[in-house]
């Protein structure tokens, strides 16, 4: 019988109508917001599943699945329960890589459910997995997941309540998670059923994630049912929230680490259901065919961009230089007297603390704090600031200049400096269309704002038929009234990356960047008193951040190790990413060459790489 109730004097925040319209709003910024934190892609998922395969998930392992058979086929179907070894067989089989998951809308049918104001029979929800490295499987990775799952959450509800001003006087969660096993809240409430032991552990401590969920206690019966063959009881949990209008805890994500061959060959026999290990799905497992999981070079050069521009590295010319030569220097470490560079290492060291706290505003706290403490160390002065009747005096010598005579007509006066006038605007081309694939690339994989598809969609489609067509569409716009403005480059920066760190990922980000740097003109004076020290950290950490997308190349492959290497090294070193995407398309293309595998190259890769190749030859005979 459902035990579903109305708490008294309860008067709902939202009427029907907004609640499904703030359902909507929480499924999509919900997943927004998760999928950029933990690099998952959308996939759909089914509705059934065949029966024999052994996909199908037993939850607590009593539950009847609702079964049918398919007329032309002649195969029994089983409606989902639940998608848990669904979505790791499916990693698989589209190929995802280490450090990538999955998500989808997960509709099923639990006939069995006990139904009350959290349970139906309908299921309608939001599900996940990515693959893990095997020595992530920690207690440790777990926690980490968690928090980050939990962070999203307020995140969203803080949106929510933005959006919906009714719900302002209702009060939010905060990140913070308390961790404890069910051994741990037994032995703390003995006297409890599980279920009391929840409510009365949340409502002391608020968000819980409870630990270890499936095999028997001291008492000798487990906290809660767990099928044997898809959580690793020792790696799992469920995270708790506390629902003040039925005075209950209430269980937003049942999770875990997936179940190792190891775990689950123990777990199975545990659980008394050996005669599962013939099934295709548990068969893959315990040989290990299936991905552990749970439910670059751009990088560098953000990095390296940062340390230069306060001086943290030396270069030493060496004497056997001669004039007229290419100058030959030792790199080293700058010596620690410069007060420079002691602005800088504060400012980093705050940069990643902020940053490892998840501050909000977190990079801008740390540049102003930085700005700040380098006043009393004479780094962050007046004396070089610019006025704002300079800034507004030097715009007629920038804004439409490029129609005058001095101005775009002037390239093609002297016939004889054509040559040169052409490879110029070819090397600034090719600099300006792969600076900015590169950095949408390098920064929207980062990020989750790029997908896969959209990659995808670029390379084969035509017209505007992805984001990144878009957003590359938006970038040439801007470069070109930026040209005509006078200003300088406005396409995408490397340096871009700092504010997507900080959650700036849509456009109305470019919006509000655009009305701030306009009323910066008004500031200049205090804006171009920062000093660069200031904003070096930044860079450095976002530089890391982005470097972690090099764990993702197959470097035991050499034909994929040795161009993104040097794709990598050429980036920082020569101090340009086209140069960089040179390196690397070149290398590549030799690669391929070598292995008898040139068909394979596209087209468009043997073009550009032949164009950089011409590019360094003109650059050298001229």
């Amino acid at each position: 019988m459902s035990k579903t109730m109305i708490p008294q004097n309860y008067t709902p925040a939202l009427n029907l109508y907004d609640t499904q319209r703030a359902i909507g709003t929480v499924k999509r910024l919900f997943a927004d917001t998760l999928c950029a934190t933990l690099n998952l892609y959308r996939v759909s998922a089914p509705l059934f599943l065949e029966a024999s395969t052994g996909l199908n998930d037993d939850l607590n392992g009593v539950e009847r699945k609702v079964t049918f058979d398919i007329r032309d086929s002649g195969i029994e179907a089983q409606v989902v329960q639940s998608l848990a070894k669904w979505k790791r067989k499916a990693l698989k089989d589209y190929g995802f890589r280490v450090g990538k998951g999955l998500y989808c809308d997960m509709n099923a049918i639990r006939r069995d459910e006990e139904l009350d104001n959290l349970h139906s029979v309908y299921v309608d929800q939001w599900d996940w997995e990515k693959v893990i490295r095997k020595e992530d499987r920690s207690e440790t990775y777990l926690k980490n997941v968690v928090r980050s799952i939990v962070s999203a959450v307020c995140a969203t509800e803080m949106n929510l309540h933005a959006m919906f001003p009714q719900l302002q006087d209702l009060p939010l969660h905060t990140p913070n998670v308390t961790f404890i096993t069910t051994q741990e809240l037994e032995d703390k409430y003995p006297d409890l059923t599980p279920k009391e032991r929840e409510n009365a552990f949340v409502k002391e401590n608020g968000t819980t994630f409870l630990m270890k969920i499936g095999a028997p206690l001291k008492s000798g019966k487990p906290h809660d049912g767990r099928a044997p063959d898809y959580d690793d009881w020792d790696l799992n949990g469920d995270l708790l929230f506390w629902n003040e209008p039925l005075q209950c805890s209430y269980e937003l994500s049942s999770m875990g680490i997936r179940v190792s061959p190891e775990s689950m060959d123990r777990q199975l026999t545990m659980a008394g259901c050996d005669d599962r290990r013939t099934l295709p799905f548990h068969k893959a497992v315990l040989s290990g065919e299936l991905p552990y999981t749970i439910g670059g070079g751009i990088g560098l050069f953000v990095a390296y961009v940062g340390f230069l521009n306060v001086g943290f590295f030396t270069f030493t010319t060496k004497s056997a230089a001669k004039s007229g030569d290419t100058v030959q220097a030792t790199p080293g470490l700058a010596v620690m007297n410069n007060p420079t560079i002691w602005l800088f290492i504060i400012g980093l060291v705050l940069a990643i603390v902020l940053t490892v706290l998840k501050v909000r505003g977190g990079m801008l706290i740390a540049i102003a704090v930085t700005a700040v403490v380098g006043i009393p160390m004479g780094q962050t002065t007046m004396a070089n600031s610019v006025s704002i009747a300079d800034t507004f005096a030097q715009l007629p010598q920038t804004f439409g200049v490029i129609f005058t005579k001095d101005g775009f007509p002037a390239l093609f006066s002297d016939v004889s400096k054509l040559p040169i006038i052409l490879l110029t605007i070819f090397a600034f081309s090719m600099s300006d269309t792969f600076d900015t694939i590169g950095t949408f690339i390098g920064t929207g994989r980062r990020t989750g704002i790029f997908s896969a598809e959209d990659e995808k969609a670029l390379e084969n489609g035509s017209g505007f038929s992805s984001k990144m067509d878009k957003a590359l569409f938006a970038d040439s716009i801007a470069t070109s009234i930026g040209a005509i403005c006078g200003t300088s480059n406005t396409t995408t920066y490397v340096e871009s990356s700092a504010g997507i760190a900080a959650g700036g990922r849509t456009g109305l980000t470019s919006v509000v960047v655009a009305i701030c740097f306009a009323l910066s003109a008004f500031l200049s004076p205090v804006i171009s008193a920062v000093p660069s020290a200031a904003t070096a950290g930044v860079l450095v950490v976002v530089g890391c951040m982005m470097a972690s997308s090099l764990k993702e190349i197959e470097w035991g492959d050499i034909s994929e190790a040795v161009p993104a290497f040097f794709a990598s090294v050429f980036m920082a070193f020569s101090y340009s990413i086209s140069y960089g995407i040179a390196g690397g398309f070149i290398t590549y293309c030799l690669i391929k060459t070598c292995k008898g595998k040139a068909k394979e190259v596209h087209p468009v890769i043997w073009v550009v790489s032949l164009l950089f190749i011409l590019d360094f030859i003109i650059t050298a005979i001229l």
